[in-house]
């Protein structure tokens, strides 16, 4: 069945893949009505147990990765800065740099998600999850310090949200990785 593999492909993420099968086969034997939802849920408590277990542990990784993150996009900021200044004439810089943005959030989020990961091995979305709640703390006081306040939170969030799935990818491919070589 083509959900029970992608619900077992999901587990397998925060536990062993025998425990995957396990639990998708209950949901699946059980006729879940709310299948996703229960699996979802799932994902979740593994990855909170494994927060609650060692918060300190994830802390240092989340701000690590966080601090990792600011550098990688400073880097990346500051050379396609030198690139675009350097090709494009002025009037014709914002699309070239709008894109260039958006590609140095979404490189700079995949190499955090793996560095994440890396530094927590077996507990890889767990890691994740963290850094996700530490990006969004660091961003919401950036963004309260700052002149929007309290009206530009949604909005950051909403993209916030969307920058995510590269550091999400990142990290799987350190979980597959990881499982293959296992």
């Amino acid at each position: 069945m083509h959900k029970a593999a992608i619900a077992e492909w999901m587990l397998s993420l925060v536990t062993t893949k025998e425990s995957a099968a396990s639990i998708t086969g209950d949901l699946v034997e059980r006729r879940e009505p709310r299948f996703w939802f229960s699996v979802i849920r799932t994902v979740f408590s593994f990855s909170l147990r494994d927060l609650a277990a060692d918060p300190s542990r994830f802390t240092r990784v989340a701000l690590k990765g966080f601090g990792f993150l600011l550098l990688w996009q400073i880097l990346f900021l500051l050379v396609g800065v030198i690139a675009i200044v350097q090709l494009f004439p002025l009037h014709d810089r914002d699309v070239p740099f709008a894109f260039y943005l958006m590609a140095d959030v979404a490189a700079s989020q995949f190499l955090v998600g793996r560095s994440v990961a890396k530094r927590a091995p077996q507990h890889e979305l767990s890691a994740w999850l963290a850094l996700a709640i530490a990006e969004t703390l660091l961003n919401s006081l950036f963004i309260l310090a700052g002149s929007s306040g309290w009206k530009a939170i949604p909005y950051s969030l909403a993209c916030f949200a969307l920058y995510q799935i590269p550091a999400f990818t990142g990290v799987v491919m350190v979980r597959r990785r990881a499982a293959r070589h296992a």
